[in-house]
């Protein structure tokens, strides 16, 4: 099971870098402006994907505080705020936050334990109400919801013509 996580934190590495590369291509009229999607823009969808990051790997900070890739971690104690205002002058500046928060996917998933995926943890979703799931099933959730809004932003990017063809797990492993 370690195996097909790793791979998908490799996938959601390497596909998100190939979404900057494309987003920062643009001007910040065209990745800021209303598409009509869920998050309306493409700059909104992709901030929604790397909030809900930062979500998840608070929350697996707190199930498994001997993580040590996750103890102290600067980038887990930044403010949704914080990060918006470092977009202001332009949307790039998130870039950074994008790339160490998929390296720390990346070390989160090879520092798991193997038994620790067929066990059960507990949270609270964003509604405060108190959720128990398999470790394995809140990471494939998790990576689901990834590859669910990149979708998003891969149409928007056909609405204004932009090529783009992230979608191959093969190409990218």
């Amino acid at each position: 099971m370690r195996n097909i996580f790793q791979t998908l934190a490799m996938y959601n590495r390497n596909v998100n870098r190939d979404v900057m590369d494309l987003l920062g291509g643009l001007s910040k009229e065209q990745v800021m402006t209303d598409m009509k999607g869920f998050f309306h823009s493409m700059f909104e969808t992709f901030m929604h994907n790397l909030i809900t990051d930062l979500i998840w790997l608070r929350r697996f900070e707190g199930i498994y505080p001997d993580i040590k890739c996750l103890r102290g971690n600067a980038f887990l104690a930044l403010e949704d705020g914080q990060i918006r205002k470092n977009a202001e002058d332009d949307f790039r500046n998130i870039f950074e936050i994008r790339r160490h928060l998929d390296a720390l996917i990346e070390e989160f998933i090879h520092e798991i334990n193997d038994q620790d995926f067929i066990r059960a943890i507990q949270y609270k979703n964003i509604r405060g109400e108190q959720m128990e799931k398999l470790l394995w099933q809140a990471l494939l959730h998790w990576f689901l919801h990834q590859t669910h809004h990149r979708g998003n932003i891969s149409v928007m990017l056909d609405m204004i013509g932009v090529n783009n063809d992230y979608s191959s797990l093969i190409s990218r492993v």
